[in-house]
């Protein structure tokens, strides 16, 4: 029986070495870290555009992609995303622009904990969760989801990009100079359309903030993050900031109910 207090360099090893095994190189053997083996598949793989362990688990096709259930219709075509530069990220994920079928996009992708069963279980409820909410919320001033792919040891969601950045980075470059006041009150009823909407849905958004208002190419609005897995923002200048995204029924706060 292995031990539970394995090494971080242990399980890496462990791990690679079963991965190579479940699709067939049996010819790899035991791997150092499992960086090392997404560097060994490197010059088999077509999609290599990111030079990045995460991104190519993901990319790989020899490892395979697992269903997303009820919405398997939103999974996406890997042959058509392009995984282009990190701008954020943290313990178990992070955030990259891309391009899916030649449109810019953003893309989360989260990591299996290896040697957590119960945080891997969360995390996996969690990303069902947000595939679920942003398949069923489409408004203008929500995100628009593009897709979702969930492999063995990485779960892929895909949305469009807000080229603008968050309404936290958008403040931070004006350096306390006001926001015009047209420009405001728009924004506001921007949010205000969003929230309505989601409220209309009996649901609520637990940690609404700057970081989570996402400001497209004319200006508008669009909130983000719908799930419940945490992606550290880190921006050059700026203090690190966790999202800690939820969502509830709005009936699960009435009393009445």
């Amino acid at each position: 029986m292995r031990s539970a207090r394995w090494s971080r360099a242990q399980r890496s090893s462990y791990t690679a070495s079963v991965v190579a095994e479940s699709i067939g190189y049996l010819e790899v053997g035991t791997f150092n870290l499992l960086d090392e083996m997404i560097t060994y598949f490197r010059g088999r793989v077509s999609h290599g555009l990111s030079d990045d362990a995460l991104a190519q688990a993901l990319m790989d096709p020899r490892f395979p992609t697992d269903g997303l259930e009820n919405y398997d219709e939103w999974t996406i075509d890997l042959r058509k995303l392009n995984i282009g530069s990190n701008f954020a990220q943290g313990t178990f994920g992070k955030l990259y622009k891309g391009t899916y079928n030649g449109e810019d996009v953003a893309i989360k992708l989260l990591e299996k904990p290896e040697n957590d069963l119960e945080r891997a279980h969360l995390m996996e409820q969690a990303f069902q969760q947000e595939v679920m909410m942003l398949a069923r919320l489409k408004h203008l001033n929500i995100v628009r989801f593009i897709g979702a792919s969930r492999k063995p040891m990485v779960w892929c969601i895909v949305t469009e990009y807000a080229k603008g950045g968050s309404m936290r980075q958008f403040l931070a470059r004006r350096q306390n100079r006001s926001v015009p006041l047209k420009l405001a009150v728009k924004q506001a009823l921007d949010v205000a359309r969003g929230m309505e909407y989601v409220h209309d849905l009996n649901l609520i958004h637990r940690d609404q903030k700057s970081d989570n208002l996402l400001i497209v190419a004319d200006k508008s609005i669009k909130i983000a993050d719908f799930g419940v897995a945490r992606v550290e923002v880190q921006t050059e200048g700026m203090t690190p900031v966790e999202h800690t995204v939820g969502w509830l029924h709005l009936r699960s706060h009435r009393k009445d109910e």
